[in-house]
């Protein structure tokens, strides 16, 4: 799935999901910040991970998230 430029996009595959990816999503929507589900990204090792930009964010944290957005 292609996540546009300006969007944010949370894997939600298995991995990513037990380490938090679904929890994040729901942080960053709480927080006011929509966020595309992204099937696994094939960046397990990495997990959680998230597109910001079409660029993956690895380990991804709300916090990263935020930092990045003001980039």
């Amino acid at each position: 799935m292609h996540v546009e430029a300006g969007a944010i996009g949370v894997c939600h595959g298995p991995r990513c999901s037990d380490y938090g990816g679904r929890t994040l999503a729901e942080t960053l929507e709480a927080r006011g910040v929509s966020c595309e589900q992204l099937a696994c990204q094939s960046l397990c090792t990495y997990a959680p991970t998230a597109r910001v930009d079409g660029v993956a964010v690895l380990h991804a944290t709300a916090e990263g998230i935020a930092l990045r957005l003001q980039e």
